[in-house]
């Protein structure tokens, strides 16, 4: 299996394969938090739910995660 990773390593083409990976796993992260941003957002705006408080601390771990990942 290493020497499977070690040959794949120094193919170019399976480099920027797993670099595409990469990429589109860290723009789906971002979306993620975006969504759930923007849902809790909308629920503390429209006070359909009774706890903000609970809200408001997940908004911002999603904020600090969100700028974390950018």
């Amino acid at each position: 299996m290493r020497k499977l990773w070690l040959r794949c390593l120094n193919n170019a083409g399976c480099v920027k394969l797993i670099q595409l990976l990469l990429t589109i796993e860290s723009l789906l992260i971002k979306f993620m938090y975006a969504l759930l941003f923007l849902l809790f957002q909308t629920a503390v705006s429209s006070k359909k739910l009774n706890c903000r408080v609970y809200l408001k601390v997940y908004k911002r771990k999603i904020k600090k995660n969100f700028f974390h990942v950018i």
